[in-house]
């Protein structure tokens, strides 16, 4: 049986439409444009790449553009993985094609990516996660719990001439997704400002556009678009370059659990299970828990409880994937 393509895939975006400090509704796409993609690809023969996409500047076409070549990107793919795909990618990837397209007069986009999503199995990484290691797992954290190390782009390594203003967090420590989303802003700037064409639709074309929202004076000066691209790339390929290897660590199971090597009973099993839920974690992100209160051992045909500390069988178990 031919193992089938995959492809993993990961969108990065802005929201020109809403000042710095306001927080977006992350289901809604008038409050995002596309700002690129990266997409990774896994062939049955063990050979693996990534390539990003970069939008070409402001207007409805170029980013009709981008989502067209990233449908193009998938089209050989069987299966596609994601982070968080379901509740991001997919919602923004036709969410802006509809959008876009209304703006430009093209259906062709739309209507291309929805038979992409139709036809390809799409599987989705951080609903397993979220199971395994807490109600909301990032993808460093899901990463992590599994043995990978998550990558990081240091913006020290680059010399792109970005101010303080064109980053959410600073200049000086690892780029985060909200520093992409402000750096994308410039980087759309600065690519619209030397093409005549772009550069006359605006920086943003939506209805609910904050047009009067500009960055400081200076923010532009001295950027360099080949070295704040360089630098956006890293940091979008991080996204998509560990996804496989995750995708393999399945099933997730918590990091660290501690249970008796003998018989548990069942009600000390039901009240572990109500206080940590059914994966052995509590319900705060991150934060690993144990049975601390029962062990049982079987004693003259009977399951007795006893006081974790004193049982003299309790052993600690370790649940990991390494990366290959």
């Amino acid at each position: 049986m031919t193992e089938p393509v995959r492809a993993a895939f990961d969108i990065e975006t802005v929201s020109p439409q809403l000042s710095l400090d306001e927080r977006p509704e992350f289901e809604d796409s008038r409050q995002f444009e596309m700002l690129g993609g990266a997409v990774a690809y896994d062939d049955p023969d063990g050979r693996r790449e990534s390539v990003v996409y970069w939008r070409d500047g402001w207007g409805p076409d170029a980013e009709l553009d981008l989502i067209e070549t990233l449908i193009d990107a998938l089209a050989d793919a069987d299966r596609m993985v994601t982070y968080n795909g379901t509740g991001f990618d997919t919602i923004h990837l036709t969410g802006r094609a509809r959008i876009a397209g209304a703006n430009a007069g093209r259906r062709e986009p739309l209507d291309r990516a929805e038979r992409l999503l139709a036809r390809i199995d799409h599987v989705d990484l951080q609903p397993p996660a979220n199971d395994a290691f807490g109600s909301y797992t990032s993808l460093e954290e899901a990463l992590t719990a599994v043995g990978i190390d998550p990558a990081e782009t240091d913006p020290t390594a680059f010399d792109h001439g970005v101010g303080s203003a064109g980053w959410a967090t600073g200049s000086e420590t690892p780029v985060q997704s909200k520093d992409v989303a402000r750096l994308g802003e410039v980087y759309l700037d600065v690519v619209s400002a030397s093409d005549e064409e772009s550069a006359a639709t605006g920086r943003s074309y939506t209805e609910t556009a904050h047009r009067d929202r500009q960055f400081p004076d200076g923010t532009h000066d001295g950027v360099d678009r080949e070295a704040l691209e360089a630098m956006l790339t890293h940091y979008a390929r991080a996204d998509v370059a560990d996804l496989f290897d995750l995708a393999d660590a399945r099933p997730f199971l918590p990091a660290v659990h501690e249970f008796p090597t003998c018989d548990v009973c069942l009600s000390c099993q039901l009240e572990y299970y109500s206080r940590n839920g059914s994966k052995g974690r509590s319900s705060s992100r991150g934060e690993h828990t144990s049975m601390k209160h029962h062990t049982a051992t079987k004693h003259h045909g009977t399951t007795e409880c006893y006081p974790a500390a004193t049982h003299p069988t309790t052993t600690r178990h370790t649940a990991t994937k390494s990366h290959r």
